[in-house]
């Protein structure tokens, strides 16, 4: 459980820097969006391994 919540706060730091690095102009808006897409998408099943660990 430790390292799946330490999972979800590396994947919130990313995003973050994700973000930043688009409004700097370091990547285009098309890196950006698939990317996040892409961290989105391990986040839900993050969240779906958490809630099915919590309710064994």
């Amino acid at each position: 459980m430790k390292y799946l919540k330490n999972l979800l706060i590396q994947l919130s730091m990313l995003d973050y820097y994700m973000r930043i690095s688009y409004q700097r102009k370091f990547i285009s808006l098309k890196r950006y969006e698939s990317t996040a897409r892409f961290l989105l998408e391990i986040r839900k099943i993050t969240y779906g391994v958490i809630r099915s660990e919590k309710s064994v």
